[in-house]
């Protein structure tokens, strides 16, 4: 047993128990010479990529922005009952800002507002190397060929709306009212500003409608009120047509026809209560005679004046 702690190898051919010193280098630089081409192209290329990536990689900073969604807004003048069917409109009107946030016209607002069709550091961040020689390219041409630069103004802004479109990001957080804006740029400051400016325009939007239905509505309701009044005029117009064509006189107690009518009926019902009443006394009195009381009656001073007449009659 070996107790000097090397370890023990076997023979080798020069009759040493262990091999010498760099013995593998001789192996490794024949190796070398014979792969020495492969080598050397695979570490020009890895560093070729490392310095592209190295010049085309920059620092990317994202600026975050929450937006909550009031779902009740249309509902200020009902009395707030929750139904079951609350819970998925909430859902689908939030789902539904969402695309609105991710819409172009909303991202068509900010390079508006911003111009940054304009800004060459904004356009210059949606492309690629080859993409900004050739957009050097027709920067160039533009300036030859002024009307073709006028021509194509939209296209520069569809095209800052395209580049504004992949720097953002919409989502939804959970299943919450709160929606979550990102903007993505190597720049911080501007991805807070490109920020700032997609929630106010979002919000500019939202109002804009909101004026909108507003003043609908209300010309709608002024069209309205103009004809129902036109409708009351020629209404009136009509009864007054009616009134003179028939001669009807109105007084403080109602229509002159209603009142002569009224008095009639008052007369007519006088009447009628005076004959009913003297038909009484005189079945009265002609009961008295047949019965022979009517000089008892006429000396006790009962129905004088009528036993008088009806004696006259007789």
């Amino acid at each position: 047993m070996n107790f000097t702690g090397r370890p023990e190898y076997p023979d080798w051919p020069n009759g040493t128990t262990e091999p010498a010193p760099f013995h593998w280098l001789p192996a490794m630089l024949s190796f070398l010479r014979r792969r020495w081409t492969t080598i050397a192209a695979s570490t020009l290329v890895f560093l070729a990529v490392g310095i592209a990536y190295y010049v085309s990689a920059t620092a990317q900073f994202t600026a975050v922005t929450s937006i909550l969604i009031d779902t009740r807004r249309g509902d200020l003048f009902k009395q707030q009952q929750n139904s079951p069917g609350d819970a998925s409109m909430d859902s689908a009107i939030v789902e539904s800002q969402v695309e609105v946030l991710k819409s172009e016209g909303i991202a068509r607002r900010v390079v508006h507002s911003m111009h940054l069709a304009d800004d060459r550091e904004f356009m210059s961040w949606g492309h690629s190397l080859s993409q900004q020689i050739l957009g050097v390219i027709s920067l160039v041409l533009d300036t030859l060929h002024p009307t073709a630069r006028v021509a194509s103004a939209d296209d520069h802004d569809s095209a800052a709306v395209e580049i504004l479109a992949r720097m953002t990001t919409v989502r939804r957080i959970g299943l919450s009212d709160i929606i979550e804006l990102n903007v993505r740029t190597p720049n911080a400051g501007r991805s807070s500003v490109l920020a700032n400016g997609l929630t106010t325009a979002f919000i500019d939007e939202q109002l804009d409608a909101k004026y909108d239905t507003t003043r609908r509505a209300g010309g709608w309701l002024q069209d309205r009120l103009k004809e129902l009044r036109d409708q009351s005029i020629a209404a009136d117009q009509a009864v007054q047509d009616y009134r003179a064509k028939y001669s009807i006189v109105d007084t403080d107690k109602g229509l002159m026809n209603d009142q002569q009518l009224g008095d009639l009926s008052t007369q007519l019902a006088t009447a009628r209560a005076h004959t009913s009443e003297t038909a009484s006394r005189y079945n009265q009195i002609e009961a008295i005679k047949a019965s022979g009381l009517d000089t008892t009656l006429s000396n006790r001073g009962r129905f004088p004046g009528e036993v008088v007449a009806l004696r006259a009659l007789a």
